[in-house]
């Protein structure tokens, strides 16, 4: 039975997992990301580590890799990696695998796994991951494979993948940053705060057509202006100003997805979110994953990504 440490770096937070046997026996969530700095990273993964395996009664030698995947391969980790270019799948990912040794940080041997990158001659179709790849591969099962997998976050990603489960196009957005930009750096902090972070359906749905009819600018700054002269709840506020958010995104995904199964996992309230707009824009093939499968998602798929072909 192989035990492994994988390791998902964001730019905000990171997740250490401990995988037995292709399963998730725990899971350290620690508030440091690519933000803070590679020595940040360093001594959060370090400590983190060994705490992760000393709560679980396990040593360095019983683990048989440490498996990174995300913004620890940036400029910003552990290891600056090129991006690999799309279409891409598993056997891609392992294929392309770097191994290598930290002992400073844990003496296991690691395996960091590259992120991706859609080039092409439109800059609107041109971007990069790095984590996400790993997320889907994770996400993907004996079921359909085919469709548009949406996982916002910090920053907000679709990735298209074919029914051979190889991603071919990969498009994001900023909308988890500008959204919390929004809510603590300018004048509706004092209407909207993530204490009150409750999702009222009518208000999300004020919000998107009220970007729909006057523009994000105007849209956003009614989330101010229902709160004073409607006396509407933060919990309102807040649905109205997300709606407003996520217009420009859930438009794009009904243009570019409108033909095709969209796939919802990521951060819980961005995922409902996103898809009830969706369904309100008239999307009808929309999966919202459960919370369980999306948790665990990039600790299999690094699992599955290292060892592919065993």
């Amino acid at each position: 039975m192989a035990i492994y440490v994988t390791v998902d770096c964001g730019t905000t937070n990171m997740r250490l997992y401990l995988v037995k046997d292709r399963c998730v026996s725990d899971v350290y969530k620690l508030p440091v990301g690519a933000r803070n700095g590679i020595e940040a990273v360093r001594d959060t993964l370090k400590n983190g580590i060994a705490e992760l395996l000393s709560r679980n009664g396990l040593s360095t030698r019983d683990v048989a890799h440490i498996i990174g995947s995300g913004m620890i391969t940036s400029g910003y980790g552990l290891l600056c990696i090129e991006h690999l270019p799309l279409p891409i799948g598993l056997r891609e990912l392992h294929e392309n695998r770097i191994e290598t040794q930290y002992p400073d940080i844990a003496d296991i041997p690691w395996c960091l796994i590259p992120g991706i990158k859609c080039v092409n001659e439109r800059i609107e179709d041109c971007d990069t991951v790095r984590g996400e790849e790993t997320e889907v591969m994770g996400l993907l099962d004996d079921g359909p494979l085919a469709g548009v997998y949406v996982l916002p976050g910090s920053c907000s990603k679709h990735l298209t993948v074919d029914a051979d489960g190889r991603i071919v196009f990969v498009r994001g957005t900023m909308t988890g940053e500008l959204f919390r930009a929004l809510v603590e750096n300018t004048m509706l902090r004092g209407s909207v705060d993530f204490d009150h972070a409750v999702l009222i359906e009518r208000f999300l749905y004020l919000g998107y057509d009220c970007c729909e009819r006057r523009g994000f600018n105007e849209a956003v700054s009614r989330t101010g202006t229902i709160h004073k002269l409607w006396n509407s709840t933060r919990e309102e506020c807040y649905s109205f100003l997300l709606g407003a958010v996520l217009h420009d995104e859930v438009r794009m995904l009904l243009h570019d997805a409108k033909d095709q199964r969209i796939v919802m996992g990521g951060q819980t309230q961005l995922k409902n979110a996103i898809a009830c707009l969706l369904r309100y824009g008239g999307h009808t093939n929309v999966c919202v994953l459960s919370e369980e499968k999306v948790a665990v998602s990039t600790a299999l798929g690094a699992v599955k990504v290292y060892e592919y072909g065993t």
